[in-house]
């Protein structure tokens, strides 16, 4: 199982380079966005932590946060409950938030 985890969480920094290569890409000459990449957050209603990926500042003050995932066998998100999963061995794995 360990060696899932750790090759779940290779495939995980490999996205995360893949996305912040791709949007710094697209961004490179804009004068008008700023971009920033493994943005740290305090949650001061529960004092833990938050990890932002990306996060993509516009000059009116417009704010794109953007989350990357690594997903083998795809994602699906419960209408309803606005929650998403990540499918592993045929079966939906809810994502746990990272800030609540």
């Amino acid at each position: 199982m360990a060696q899932l985890n750790n090759a779940a969480r290779a495939a995980g920094a490999a996205a995360e380079e893949e996305a912040r290569w791709y949007i710094d890409r697209a961004l490179h000459n804009s004068r008008n966005h700023r971009v920033i990449h493994d943005v740290m957050l305090l949650d001061l209603r529960s004092d833990s932590w938050c990890q932002i990926d990306h996060m993509v500042i516009g000059r009116l003050g417009h704010i794109l946060v953007l989350e990357t995932k690594s997903a083998v066998q795809g994602m699906s998100l419960h209408m309803e409950s606005g929650a998403w999963s990540v499918w592993f061995n045929g079966r939906p794995k809810p994502i746990k938030c990272k800030c609540q």
